[in-house]
Formats: C-alpha cells, sequence, structure tokens
C-alpha cells in the first residue's frame, strides 16, 4: 500500500532511516497522505468476497445435512439463515521513534508499523414462529414440478421425491409399483420431447396461472403414453391436459404434492445410521424398505472418523455423517433441497428477531 518511491526515501531500502527529527516526521506525514488516497475496497472485495461466498455455500450445506440427521433421530430441525454480514476493514499505520540522544544531530531511528484489521458484523436470522412452520407443513405447488423441470431436473426422479399421489395413486409402499410406473412413463415422455410442461389461462378473465401437460400424437401412440393415457384415465382424443392440485377434481390430472418437512422426512429415511443407534434413529413408516432402495436419491453415510473425500460432513453423536463428493445423485439431491427450502420456506417473515453478532 505504501508508495514505493516515498518508502524507500523515508524509511529506506531496508525500512530505516537516519535523518533529521523535524524532517523526518513531516516526510512521514507526505506518506501517510500519500497512502490514504489509495482505497482499501477493490483490494478488500477481491481478497474476501471468494472466501465468503465459499464458506455461506458450505455452511447451508452442512445445515441442510444436519437437520436431516436431526429429523433421522427424531428431532426437531433449525434453521439459521445469514441475513447480512457488515465488513469493517481497517488499515492503519504507525511509526515508532527510537531517539539517540548521544548523536549529533538529534538523528532518530523510525520503524513503520501497518495493521490490517477486519472487524465484520454478522446478521443470524432465525426462522421460527407459526409463518414459518406452516410453509414447512402446508404441500407444495405443483408449479414446482415445471420450474424445477425447465432447469435441468428429470420428471420421473421429481415425482417420486416431491409428489404424494398423482390421480388417487399414492407414493406409498402399498402402491409403489404402480406410481413408480407413472413416474416412470412421465421421465421417458418428457425425455423423448413427447411430453412438454407448460402454463395456460384458467379462464380468459383470469390473469391466474396453471400448469398443464401436452402430450404429442406420437407420444400418445407410444407405450409410455398408451400406459400413462389407461393409468391416469385421461381423455385420448386430447393433446393438453390441465393439472390441478388436490385430490381427484374436475382437472384431467389432479396431483397432490408434499410438504417440505414431509420432503425432508424422505430424505432423512435413507441416512445410514451406526447399527448402534437403531434403536435411538427412526424411520417414517411411510416409506418400505424395497421402495428405499429402488429410489436412493441420496446416500449420507456415517463413519467414526471424518472422510476426507467427503463434500460436506457434520459431526453428530459422536459419529460422522457425509456425502460423498464423488456421489452426484446425492449432491443434486442435496441442491434440490436448498432450492425448495428456499422457494417455500424462505418466502415469509415470520421472525420477531435477529442476532447481530460482531466478530472480534
Amino acid at each position: 500500500m505504501f508508495d514505493r518511491s516515498m518508502s524507500d526515501t523515508v524509511f529506506g531500502g531496508g525500512g530505516f532511516a537516519h535523518i533529521g527529527f523535524r524532517r523526518s516526521w513531516a516526510l512521514v506525514g507526505i506518506a501517510l497522505v500519500s497512502c490514504g488516497c489509495t482505497s482499501l475496497g477493490p483490494q478488500y472485495i477481491e481478497a474476501s468476497r471468494g472466501s465468503y461466498l465459499d464458506v455461506l455455500a458450505l455452511t447451508d450445506q452442512e445445515e441442510l445435512l444436519a437437520n436431516l440427521v436431526r429429523i433421522r433421530y427424531a428431532e426437531a430441525p433449525v434453521f439459521m439463515q445469514v441475513d447480512g454480514i457488515t465488513a469493517s476493514p481497517t488499515l492503519s499505520f504507525q511509526l515508532e521513534a527510537e531517539i539517540d540522544t548521544g548523536s549529533p544531530g538529534d538523528e532518530s531511528t523510525l520503524k513503520p508499523r501497518v495493521t490490517y484489521e477486519d472487524k465484520p458484523t454478522i446478521v443470524y436470522t432465525p426462522l421460527l414462529g407459526k409463518e414459518f412452520s406452516r410453509e414447512l407443513l402446508v404441500p407444495l405447488d405443483p408449479i414446482v414440478l415445471l420450474l424445477l423441470h425447465e432447469n435441468g431436473w428429470q420428471l420421473d426422479e421429481l415425482m417420486r421425491l416431491l409428489v404424494s399421489s398423482v390421480n388417487g395413486v399414492r407414493n406409498h409402499p402399498d402402491e409403489a409399483v404402480q406410481f413408480n410406473a407413472i413416474a416412470d412413463a412421465f421421465g421417458v415422455l418428457s425425455q423423448n420431447s413427447g411430453l412438454i410442461l407448460g402454463t395456460g389461462d384458467r379462464a380468459a378473465a383470469d390473469t391466474d396461472r396453471t400448469m398443464s401437460f401436452r402430450l404429442s400424437s406420437s407420444a400418445k401412440a407410444s407405450d409410455a403414453g398408451r400406459f400413462l393415457i389407461a393409468e391416469l384415465g385421461l381423455d385420448e382424443t386430447a393433446d393438453v391436459y390441465a393439472v390441478e392440485s388436490g385430490f381427484r377434481s374436475e382437472a384431467p390430472i389432479a396431483i397432490t404434492m408434499r410438504p417440505l418437512y414431509a420432503i425432508m422426512s424422505r430424505l432423512a429415511d435413507m441416512i445410514d445410521v451406526p447399527a448402534e443407534h437403531h434403536a435411538l434413529a427412526t424411520a417414517s413408516e411411510q416409506h418400505g424398505g424395497n421402495q428405499l432402495d429402488r429410489l436412493q436419491l441420496i446416500r449420507i453415510q456415517s463413519s467414526p472418523a471424518r472422510p476426507a473425500d467427503a463434500v460436506v460432513s457434520i459431526r453428530s453423536r459422536g459419529v460422522w455423517f457425509s456425502i460423498a463428493d464423488s456421489d452426484l445423485q446425492s449432491k443434486r439431491t442435496l441442491q434440490t433441497l436448498r432450492l425448495l427450502f428456499n422457494l417455500q420456506a424462505q418466502k415469509g417473515g415470520g421472525t420477531a428477531f435477529q442476532l447481530s453478532l460482531p466478530v472480534r
């Protein structure tokens, strides 16, 4: 941060100089003014922004993983979002003078000291209260299927994770075979572009939007198309099928979505807990073992030592729970859960207080 020519003049090439006492302080003043003209902001952003982003991304994943583990052990999830980071970088310049009274001309030795400090203030908002709890327990809107599918997620995987029932066929161990076959048919048709998700007007005077499925002629003639039409009782002559949320209604396709908490419980059931913890960990009665084996959307391993190859890991109950960096399916599922949480649980307020913690 020092101007090189000025620092050499004042402090010498080695950082020290023997000059007249009054003249030295005059030059020091000029040097400090020159340094003060240089802004610390750009260099600070370059040095710190990436670190803040990395830490925020990692702690977000750790929070999700920790809450899945809590649910697996029949504990309530706890969320704390970072609402703000106020950075306060400071750069101070000091000179220590050692006066040699025994030398002619009141010569002194000047020692420069540059001190850098960063004292950020971090604002946390605990997600609590009635509104937040409601968002955890209220079923998602079917439009979430469209949003995630349009951004690269496979429709059959989304249905298995997010959907509770389609036209009365439940995503439940008792009806797993039939539901999985329907989800597979949706997946095959969407991958072949025979099935397209979109939105349409409910009525000419209504600005609300509803989701619809469009089946091409070739899709309806395919094995997957014929199976889907028969299983869901669809009109073979129609091309567009409106989708509504809830149980069987006037719409051709009625989808019941899972709440966010149920989705987290679904994923928590897939955690591999140590054998000695089987009496402590619980699994949802709605998920059977055979179904979970086939639909392993996330793999969370447990181990006594922290694994070296984990993309995210947390320590709980004396063991480490982790997701391997090479497990793309699990990483993708965790990313989906983060997006769902941002869409559903963070869209409302409901918190009465914040925690502002200055870091010293």
